[in-house]
């Protein structure tokens, strides 16, 4: 079995029309593949997530792909370098994806849900968040992805019918209340979040440890200090923010004064210090954490001073150490719940329309690391993050999916927070049947196996050499009339499509077609050779070949393309010949009769 395909040594033939070859669907041979798989189609170090179906109608060392994808990753020139492989996909529990197109939520909710192509597809994120996919024909930014366990995504993404969707939508609002609600429990003094590389500006009023990790709570101020640079960069959508510390009870940290404050590029430089000062003295306590108490206390000051129209958003910021649900016994520190805190963010969302974001500090992954560097692998059960409660919390608090990671995930989501909505949509629909295979693909991978990927890239360069010479010349005969033999092009894609391949007897008449375009039909008044050169027989031979009917037969790709490397290297040195032609009647002297450029394009020098 093949287990990858590539441009060096396989074959790749492009596939027009509706059906299985189509979108991110591709296929190979089932020669090559036993089964079905995911996998990544890599172009000019551009990858793409792909549906790589294994198919009895393709030989052996062949890739076959939509002409919808081909053009997109330009895929058309017989040169382009690309890559197939299977490759096993990570299937995301949330993704949250951004239209790029104009429309109500409602009727893209609809849409999407709607879509029965969405469950299997998969996609390949970037790390610069740049991936987009289409559903139910419109496009779509994917904005973020988590797995199971929260982290976020990167890489071969796959949708199944489990993960949630979210649909983000950029805010109309005039501004935004943030209230966030910094975790001091204890737990946060334990030092188990990874300090990130690279210069930190804040650098110096954190300390890391001897295994190069920070504590949740510093971790958690580096955060708010990017938060507060972020707002500061912002202007013209003001940020109001007021800055909480719980743990057992509540503390406003910021601002000073009751109520909140806005922080933005117009703010007083006052503003900003006195943020970075509340920032300084949250310090872990040995207190429980008291979730629910805390978002009720967040309500109520959003409720007393938010502006009416604005976004309103709490943002808690917690490792979730030690959350015990209903009907677990719980031991050291514990979770108080003032009142069930899921059914609280669920009324204030359904009622107050405010929203809720979760950032989780810290993950089991990294408290094991920890644990077992510091501790020897003992540990107390308040001091395991556990971020149940968070994400339970945001799927009925309509905010972002909850996050779980070290510090650079919260700054990223600090640095983007309050530009816009996200919403909870549901799950996929169930897939649809696969459309069938083109009727014409065993025909069409047959013709592809005429000609080798050398001789495609060969007849490319010939191509190119065609519209070279063409571009020659027509600067030589400037706008003279004595030396227009050439037909000036109509627009500047107009010879793109001469390097490719014809492998029946209707293609080929369609590139002679394309080449007969660069000469002019009827030339008068030519100055030396060029009056001969307009009547050579080499150009007789180009229409000969266009309205005979003559062999090869139409099935014999081979043929096609031997006649169509002929016409093409007839064609160079014929535009060699009147290159030079040019050239002589230029330093000749001829009469110099001019046209306007107009006119020369439009064809009127000859009316």
């Amino acid at each position: 079995m093949n287990p990858r395909w590539s441009s060096d040594r396989d074959r790749l033939v492009i596939v027009p029309g509706p059906g299985l070859v189509d979108a991110d669907r591709v296929a190979v041979s089932d020669r090559d593949l036993a089964g079905d798989a995911a996998g990544l189609l890599t172009v000019g170090g551009r990858h793409t997530g792909v549906r790589i179906f294994a198919r009895p109608e393709l030989p052996s060392g062949m890739a076959a792909v939509g002409a919808g994808l081909a053009a997109d990753l330009m895929l058309t020139d017989d040169r382009t370098a690309w890559t197939l492989a299977p490759a096993a996909p990570v299937e995301a529990a949330r993704i949250t994806l951004e239209p790029l197109t104009d429309g109500s939520v409602q009727d893209l909710s609809r849409a999407v849900l709607g879509a029965t192509d969405l469950a299997g597809r998969v996609i390949f994120l970037d790390a610069d968040d740049s991936s987009w996919i289409t559903v139910a024909g419109m496009p779509f930014r994917v904005r973020a992805a988590t797995g199971r366990d929260g982290w976020s995504l990167d890489g071969l993404v796959g949708i199944g019918r489990g993960t949630e969707l979210s649909l983000y939508a950029k805010s109309g609002r005039t501004g935004v209340d943030i209230v966030v609600l910094a975790d001091c429990s204890g737990s946060m003094n334990l030092a188990d979040v990874p300090a990130i590389g690279g210069e930190d500006p804040y650098a110096w009023q954190l300390g890391t440890t001897r295994g190069g990790t920070i504590t949740r709570a510093d971790a958690q101020k580096r955060a708010l200090l990017r938060l507060l640079d972020a707002r500061l960069a912002t202007s013209g959508r003001p940020s109001r923010i007021a800055l909480i510390r719980f743990g057992t009870a509540c503390e406003v940290m910021f601002p000073v004064a009751e109520g909140m404050a806005e922080v933005s590029a117009d703010s007083a430089p006052e503003v900003a210090q006195t943020f970075r000062s509340a920032v300084a003295r949250l310090q872990p306590q040995a207190q429980n954490t008291d979730i629910g108490g805390a978002l009720h206390f967040a309500s109520e000051l959003l409720h007393r001073h938010g502006v009416p129209g604005n976004d309103q958003l709490i943002v808690l910021v917690s490792d979730g150490a030690e959350f015990n649900p209903k009907g677990d016994d719980a031991t050291g520190e514990a979770i108080e719940v003032t009142r069930d805190a899921v059914s609280l963010m669920d009324e204030l969302r359904q009622v107050a329309g405010v929203r809720l974001h979760a950032i989780g500090i810290s993950d089991r992954e990294a408290f094991q690391r920890w644990c077992d560097r510091e501790r020897g692998g003992s540990y107390e059960p308040w001091m395991v993050p556990d971020h149940r409660l968070l994400t339970n919390l945001v799927q009925v608090g309509g905010g972002d999916p909850g996050r779980i990671g070290g510090l650079d995930v919260l700054e990223d989501y600090f640095g983007s927070l309050g530009g816009g909505v996200t919403t909870r949509i549901g799950v996929p629909a169930d897939a649809g049947r696969l459309p069938a295979v083109q009727p014409g693909l065993a025909a069409l991978a047959h013709r592809q196996l005429g000609v080798g990927p050398a001789e495609r890239a060969e007849f490319a360069r010939t191509a190119d050499e065609i519209r070279d010479l063409y571009a020659e010349c027509l600067t030589a005969a400037g706008t003279r009339t004595d030396l227009r033999i050439l037909r000036p092009p109509r627009h500047a894609d107009q010879f793109r499509e001469l390097g490719v391949v014809a492998q029946t007897r209707t293609e080929l008449k369609e590139w002679i077609g394309q080449l007969e375009q660069i000469f002019e039909p009827r030339p008068t008044g030519l100055a030396g050779r060029l009056e001969a050169l307009a009547s050579d027989g080499r150009r007789q031979a180009l229409r000969q070949v266009r309205d005979d009917g003559a062999p090869p037969a139409d099935d014999d790709a081979r043929g096609w393309f031997e006649v169509q490397t002929h016409l093409a290297r007839t064609a160079c040195a014929l535009l060699t010949d009147v290159r030079d032609a040019l050239g002589e009647a230029a330093r000749a002297g001829a009469p110099a009769t001019e046209v306007s450029e107009e006119d020369w394009y439009t064809g009127n020098s000859y009316e």
